[in-house]
């Protein structure tokens, strides 16, 4: 499907929402991937995929999936997308953009960061947190109904990240006191 660009084929076997690189949205669903699919394959990945070696750039991962070089795209043994984590040059550009945006709507005791690396709520609270510029982390949260245009209740800077599990799940770890 990407090496003959069939966008419309190839948005059918999708696994929708179909995440990007954050802040960028989510995919939501086919018409979304069929606009935006330009953006996610450009003529530099559509290259390397439809020039790759089944052998060589491909490796099957347990129950993760079929990798493709080094995790740059995941597919289901079904032959389902499940990701792609190769940013093109136009995504990256919108998601620097996207940050710029985001920089200027926040408090300003958050302005400074290297990367946004995650925003949820909770029942009760706002979260934020940020990969700094020394590779460290910072916690920022605010009790809701607050907005991250106001002061902080709660920073707490130097978090670390780790991974574990057989799946190399994303954590982060703060101190505080």
């Amino acid at each position: 499907c990407i090496k003959k660009q069939q966008k419309e084929k190839l948005a059918d076997k999708v696994m929708y929402p179909f995440n990007r690189n954050y802040p960028l949205p989510p995919i939501r669903n086919k018409s979304e991937f069929i606009k935006r699919y330009h953006e996610v394959f450009d003529a530099a990945f559509t290259q390397m995929i439809s020039k790759s070696n089944l052998s060589k750039d491909w490796a099957t991962v347990g129950w993760r999936g079929i990798m493709f070089s080094n995790g740059e795209l995941w597919l289901d043994y079904d032959g389902s997308l499940r990701a792609v984590n190769y940013s093109s040059k136009i995504e990256e550009s919108k998601r620097q953009a996207r940050i710029e945006e985001i920089r200027t709507t926040l408090h300003s005791s958050l302005k400074e960061f290297n990367q946004p690396i995650l925003v949820f709520k909770t029942n009760k609270f706002l979260i934020r947190v940020d990969q700094m510029k020394d590779n460290t982390y910072r916690y920022a949260s605010w009790t809701l109904p607050n907005k991250m245009s106001s002061k902080p209740d709660i920073i707490i800077p130097k978090g670390e990240f780790f991974s574990e599990g057989t799946a190399s799940e994303p954590n982060y770890r703060f101190k505080n006191k």
